[in-house]
């Protein structure tokens, strides 16, 4: 374990690839360079680095998964989940690998075969176009969001959501799916969200283990799953098996949210004002206060004083920490650091760091991050 950030990839050899975009979950590590080529590293016992025959391998460094696999598009985006991986392509096709047990890479013979298919993959595979809705296979899909178990795609021409995979808490937000604790609850190829649902386009999407979060067209956020410790933002601990309003600009200000990050505990919102808000969590390190209170079950706002007033350009978390870029390229972060050897927040530390701290530039080779 390195307790300290360091390079895996920059302009690597022959290869002189920029990185563009970083996704990570419990196992594995996944990238996106300018170029338009994606890289994976980690656990891939399940198939979820995307390379052929990488089961019950592991790989220490990123290695690069060719744009062959992809119908040769660029890729532009990768989101990790649990066990599995999505990438979109600039044609707006959806590839997937990793974990299918509870469907969520999407990948089903539609041609002869009435029964779904929820073996693993090892090889990043196209999801069949015509589960996107046309017949033609002609729907474009923008945006795309791996939860632990579960899956999430945006269209590009109307922001319709698109979810499947584990449906165990109602994450996947179905109207007449009320969540149900049978661990095989779980809908096996991308499934619609009626456009009555939202009542505008969806922008933005994200999702952790049992719950998912989304952000209309007109900064609204809206959530639904599994709610054990207030992460959904409704002011209450209890599971809602359909997306419900959390908050738009009556919560976050003028323009509403922008983003949303979710971890098992907390979840994170930034708002077009460049204000960060958290919400949820009994370990209120997580939140950026060092008052030993037991968290929020509204999103609140973070003292901006945290982060030298600047404004906030993006924040992610993971079950127990957080991170948060400000528009100057800053990156601070906060929470409980990992194992005892005190990783995983960037400088060595003790085991908890309750309020906001900023990585040195050096640590970084002095360049600016996001």
């Amino acid at each position: 374990m390195v307790p300290v950030p360091i390079i895996l990839l920059n302009a690597h050899d022959e290869e002189e690839e920029d990185v563009v975009m970083v996704s990570a979950k419990s196992h594995h590590s996944a990238c996106v360079t300018r170029q338009g080529s994606v890289w994976t590293w980690g656990f891939g016992a399940s198939g979820q680095l995307g390379i052929a025959g990488t089961y019950r391998r592991q790989e220490s460094t990123p290695q690069r998964v060719y744009c062959t696999h992809m119908g040769r598009s660029p890729d532009i985006m990768v989101s990790c989940g649990a066990h599995h991986t999505l990438v979109l392509t600039a044609a707006g096709q959806v590839w997937s690998c990793g974990s299918n047990r509870y469907g969520q890479i999407g990948q089903q013979d539609l041609v002869g075969s009435p029964e779904p298919n929820f073996r693993n993959i090892s090889e990043l595979t196209m999801i069949n176009p015509v589960c996107f809705g046309h017949a033609d296979g002609s729907t474009h899909i923008a945006f795309i969001a791996a939860g632990y178990e579960h899956s999430m795609a945006i269209s590009h021409d109307c922001g319709v959501l698109w979810t499947w995979g584990r449906n165990e808490g109602g994450q996947l937000g179905h109207p007449g799916n009320y969540p149900n604790h049978d661990n095989y609850s779980r809908v096996h190829v991308p499934k619609a969200l009626p456009t009555e649902t939202f009542r505008e386009p969806v922008g933005f999407a994200a999702a952790d283990a049992l719950y998912s979060m989304v952000v209309t067209a007109s900064g609204v956020v809206w959530g639904c799953g599994y709610d054990h410790c207030g992460v959904l933002g409704t002011g209450q601990r209890q599971s809602i098996g359909v997306f419900c309003r959390v908050g738009g600009e009556d919560r976050f200000g003028t323009g509403g949210a922008r983003t949303v990050a979710c971890s098992r505990h907390h979840t994170f919102i930034v708002a077009h004002d460049a204000s960060l808000w958290a919400c949820a969590n009994t370990l209120s390190h997580s939140l950026g206060s060092n008052t030993g209170t037991a968290g929020y079950l509204v999103h609140t706002r973070v003292d901006p004083e945290h982060f030298d007033n600047s404004q906030v350009a993006i924040a992610a978390i993971h079950e127990q920490g957080s991170v948060a870029v400000s528009a100057s390229g800053r990156v601070y972060t906060w929470g409980h650091s990992m194992s005892d050897i005190h990783v995983g927040l960037g400088f060595n530390c003790p085991q908890i760091q309750w309020t906001l701290r900023m990585i040195i530039e050096a640590s970084f080779n002095m360049q600016r991050i996001g």
